[in-house]
């Protein structure tokens, strides 16, 4: 199978394999460039003789039982495009170079508890579409820079170790689709320029220090589908605009300090509501 350039096995059952899947495909399939083997009960850690695979530029491994340590050499894989390796249980540290990446459209790291690691400073020439870093054990204040990633669409910071204001340079990712961020540390007010925003359809800041009412500009956010602003510090009244949001589905606004009181007809107002 020398010749074999993409090879996808999801929702394969591979789990009597150990880790021989991995040695295998290495020497194998020296010239594979899609590997895909999602939800395929894939076992032990991701050996380092992947590294041969140089014209890799898709690993799609999320949804498995993988161990070990967050493999470093993916950063020396040059025609990396996307890097899926959540839900696994990988644990370490996760070179910041990793997201520097030249060609990483998308890193999806998220429900890795044993991950940890910090945010670089991004360069303008970032192609990321998708950084997912939620339920994670990553730490550190947010760069300002995340501005320079002009392509983003979702991102993901949804671990508690994060500290400090939310940049407000995130309001210039004009493309943005998801935000999701979390942190105990994350401390302020909720910040006027979400509702720059305007593609949101998904905003959760939730298990985090922002405080104070939640301003009724948030009902410019027109295309929201999932408002998730829980176990903050929150307070006041709930704005009644937010009922007026006809794409919304899933609305969460427990463990805050909200006052006053809502009309539960109000909810009928949301034609797809459903949480």
């Amino acid at each position: 199978m020398g010749g074999l350039r993409e090879l996808h096995l999801g929702f394969v059952d591979l789990s009597g394999q150990g880790g021989e899947w991995c040695t295998a495909l290495a020497r194998y399939t020296p010239n594979l460039r899609v590997l895909s083997m999602p939800y395929s009960e894939l076992t032990g850690p991701i050996c380092g003789s992947i590294a041969g695979l140089q014209s890799l530029s898709v690993i799609d491994l999320q949804h498995n039982h993988l161990t070990g340590p967050f493999p470093e050499f993916f950063v020396e894989l040059s025609s990396l495009s996307v890097l899926q390796l959540s839900y696994n249980d990988l644990h370490g540290w996760v070179p910041p170079s990793i997201f520097q990446h030249k060609r990483l459209v998308t890193i999806d790291l998220h429900q890795i508890p044993g991950l940890s690691g910090t945010l670089p400073n991004f360069s303008a020439d970032s192609n990321l579409e998708n950084l997912l870093v939620g339920n994670t054990n990553f730490s550190g204040s947010i760069p300002s820079s995340i501005s320079n990633l002009k392509s983003l669409k979702k991102l993901g910071l949804g671990a508690q170790g994060f500290v400090g204001d939310l940049p407000s340079s995130i309001s210039e990712l004009k493309f943005l689709s998801s935000l999701q961020v979390s942190g105990l540390e994350v401390v302020g007010s909720m910040p006027p320029w979400i509702t720059n925003l305007t593609s949101l359809e998904v905003l959760e800041l939730s298990l985090c220090g922002l405080h104070g009412p939640v301003p009724s500009s948030i009902c410019e956010l027109s295309k929201l589908r999932i408002l998730s602003l829980y176990s903050c510090n929150f307070s006041g009244k709930i704005p009644p605009c937010i009922f007026n949001l006809t794409q919304l589905d899933t609305l969460l606004l427990h463990s805050n300090n909200f006052s006053g009181e809502v009309e539960l007809n109000s909810l009928w107002k949301l034609p797809n509501y459903l949480t």
